[in-house]
C-alpha cells in the first residue's frame, strides 16, 4: 500500500519511488479462536488493548510454544 496525496495521486519519495504507507489502523481486529477440545486450560483477556500485535503470541501459546519476551502480551491467561 502506498501513501496518497489529497488529489488521489500516489506520493513519491526523494528517490522517485512510491512512498510505502507504514501507519497502522487503531481499529479493532476481529478474530475467532475455535477450540472444540477446550477444557478450561486458559481464559481470554480481551481488554488488554494491544490489538493485532497480541495475535502472534496468542497463536504461539495455542500451539504450545512460549512466545519470545519481546513480543506483545498474549490475549490468553494460562491456568
Amino acid at each position: 500500500m502506498y501513501e496518497h496525496k489529497k488529489d488521489g495521486s500516489v506520493a513519491m519519495g526523494a528517490d522517485g519511488e512510491p512512498k510505502p504507507k507504514t501507519s497502522h489502523s487503531l481499529n479493532p481486529v476481529p478474530g475467532i479462536i475455535y477450540d472444540p477440545e477446550y477444557k478450561g486450560e486458559y481464559e481470554l483477556e480481551l481488554n488488554s488493548g494491544l490489538g493485532i500485535s497480541s495475535w502472534p503470541s496468542t497463536l504461539m501459546q495455542l500451539m504450545g510454544f512460549v512466545p519470545p519476551s519481546d513480543y506483545d502480551a498474549s490475549m490468553l491467561k494460562l491456568k
